[in-house]
């Protein structure tokens, strides 16, 4: 998921309808921008991690002489991880609906839903023409 791309059009009113919403303020933006740039480095480090200790357990897994205690603490590991991935897209969630509106986080919810059911970023819309 691009969060920062999701939250970039929240900031620049790109999934607004102009008359409906007013922009974000300045002080919103910076705070929407803060997040998106702490949870996405946050989740990039969880997953590289999350990453390497699956390749551990998958080389623990390769060996015809299982060591469980290893297999275990790996495991538990692992669950950790997704642990922390999940609080800090959580944390968040929580922190974007302190930010902006009920009506502006629905219209952000509705591109999170499309974007997920996609399995792609959302694309943005560029403030300039696209030359050809």
């Amino acid at each position: 998921m691009n969060l920062i791309l999701v939250l970039s059009a929240l900031i620049n009113g790109v999934a607004q309808k102009p008359a409906e919403l007013p922009p974000l303020t300045p002080q919103q933006q910076d705070k929407v921008r803060t997040l998106a740039t702490r949870t996405q480095a946050e989740a990039k480090k969880l997953k590289e991690r999350l990453e390497k200790r699956q390749n551990e357990l998958t080389l623990l897994y390769s060996d015809y002489e299982l060591d469980l205690k290893k297999v275990e603490a790996a495991e538990t590991e692992l669950i950790e991880i997704q642990k922390l991935m999940l609080e800090n897209y959580r944390t968040m969630q929580v922190e974007l609906r302190k930010i902006v509106s009920e009506e502006r986080f629905l219209i952000l919810r509705k591109r999170l839903d499309l974007m997920l059911q996609q399995g792609k970023p959302s694309p943005v819309p560029s403030e300039k023409p696209v030359r050809k």
